[in-house]
């Protein structure tokens, strides 16, 4: 009779803490074959409606994050049992035997370990890559940031919204404006938004932000900062606590992209974003 051969690992689970009360859930598994091959593989790889926006954003965007940067580690020669989270906040769970058929099955079993994971169906599939929502204060700032600037540069319209691929795959989020000088994603941090997870679309533009600042290489623009919208110093609507969350969050922000040689630039509004935009990819471009 012959015998069905399987292939086992250790794996970790990748946690994201949500609320105050502990809870947790799973969104990405890393790991190392017995054959000593690492592998990672994302819980979601597609926002859920069923998910408050946020979240839902979140564990998409910080387990693209955690998979990157666990497989580019490993790729270049290092232990796997050496590496760190690149995102402040998360948790790494207990090491987990499990085992499949193939090494490139490890992923889709390890997977099947969390409570969000869903097997979806050719239809489905389709039907949720169809939406890909961004934060609402999010997209507003952009919107209006192009709209100031389009309104005296009508020549960069074709600079925002750019694509970007890397080892024949996208980077996740489109980069918001890629110049030739320029190069920035925009957020904006709500300090009345009630969930931990406020800052993972700013997270993952940084992350996205950094690949393609090693794309570039020997071409690489002058400036490649993330933009974040912050309130207006005075107005009733936020308390001192909230302005010292948004300095917290830009402090955390800040943070991360030191790690990565980039610079955050806070602003209060649109009109600054858009006139700074123009003078950096403008500064040595002559102006047709």
């Amino acid at each position: 009779m012959e015998t069905t051969s399987f292939v086992s690992a250790d794996c970790r689970p990748i946690f994201l803490p949500l609320g105050q009360l502990g809870e947790k859930v799973a969104i990405a598994f890393v790991g190392v074959s017995n054959s000593g091959t690492a592998f990672a593989s994302q819980v979601l790889t597609k926002v859920l409606r069923c998910l408050p926006s946020d979240m839902a954003h979140a564990c998409v965007s910080f387990s693209e994050i955690v998979v990157e940067d666990y497989l580019d580690w490993c790729k270049r020669g290092n232990h796997a049992q050496a590496w760190q989270l690149p995102l402040a906040g998360l948790e790494v769970g207990d090491q987990v035997a499990i085992s499949a058929y193939s090494e490139a099955e490890l992923g889709a079993m390890s997977r099947r370990l969390a409570s969000l994971h869903i097997e979806l169906t050719e239809d489905q599939s389709s039907e949720q890559s169809a939406t890909t929502p961004r934060v609402k204060e999010e997209k507003i700032f952009l919107d209006q940031v192009m709209k100031e600037v389009l309104r005296s540069r009508p020549q960069l319209k074709n600079l925002f919204h750019r694509d970007f691929n890397l080892r024949g795959r996208s980077v996740g989020n489109q980069i918001d404006f890629c110049g030739q000088n320029y190069v920035t994603c925009y957020a904006a941090i709500n300090p009345k938004s009630r969930s931990r997870v406020r800052v993972s679309s700013a997270a993952a533009a940084l992350w996205n932000l950094a690949r393609v600042r090693d794309a570039f290489g020997f071409e690489m623009p002058s400036k490649i900062e993330l933009t974040t919208w912050v309130p207006p110093k005075g107005l009733p609507t936020y308390s001192d606590a909230d302005y010292a969350l948004v300095e917290d969050t830009v402090s955390e922000l800040q943070e991360q992209a030191t790690r990565e040689n980039l610079t955050v630039f806070s602003v209060p509004d649109s009109l600054l974003a858009g006139a700074r935009l123009v003078d950096l990819e403008l500064s040595s471009v002559a102006i047709q």
